[in-house]
């Protein structure tokens, strides 16, 4: 019961080390050999600004190091990458726009974006046990209990934290994310 509470706005596993990735900086695991990165979105905005962007450059980064890696990404993601002209990705979940074409909202909860992740690694003969997770730190938590469950192997790369003016309210402050965040993990726990 005490895991639903743990790193709610920040991950803080001991064991990361800050890694320079072409030019920026990151705390991760051992990303040596990364075989498989899955990256997932936070928030739904995709302009040049997003956190979403700052999680594409960390994919492009990790690329650099490893550029063999397959890579499969959250939608929000993969329309930042295709834009700057990446083809061999994998996009997962999509997002669409409320009726007054103001907010953007994923459809998508992190357990169906690992299990389609999962499917696609498995079609793919895509090694499960050597992935980078890239995503928001308030959220690394979430996606490394769900990835493990579902059978994946990894280790967390973080950009620089930041919460962003994002046009769902949630993911925009510590104070609206941590209630979400809380009944989310509850939610992966009993399903």
């Amino acid at each position: 019961m005490i895991d639903l509470f743990r790193d709610l706005t920040d991950y803080e596993r001991e064991d990361l080390n800050t890694i320079e990735l072409n030019g920026r900086e990151y705390r991760a695991g051992e990303v040596d050999g990364t075989e498989l990165i899955i990256a997932a979105a936070f928030g739904a905005d995709t302009h040049e600004d997003s956190y979403n962007s700052r999680i594409a450059d960390a994919v492009e980064d990790l690329l650099q190091k490893s550029q063999e890696a397959d890579v499969i990404v959250q939608s929000e993601v993969a329309d930042i990458l295709e834009g700057r002209g990446y083809e061999e990705i994998h996009s997962v979940g999509e997002s669409y726009e409320e009726d007054d074409n103001t907010l953007m909202v994923s459809k998508y909860t992190t357990s169906e974006i690992f299990e389609e992740s999962h499917e696609i690694a498995l079609e793919n003969n895509y090694d499960a046990g050597n992935t980078a997770y890239i995503g928001h730190p308030a959220h690394m938590k979430r996606i490394e209990n769900v990835a493990e469950n579902i059978g994946f192997e990894g280790e967390p790369v973080l950009p620089k934290v930041e919460w962003p003016e994002d046009s769902q309210p949630w993911v925009n402050s510590e104070l609206r994310w941590v209630p979400r965040e809380v009944a989310a993990r509850l939610y992966n726990k009993l399903t």
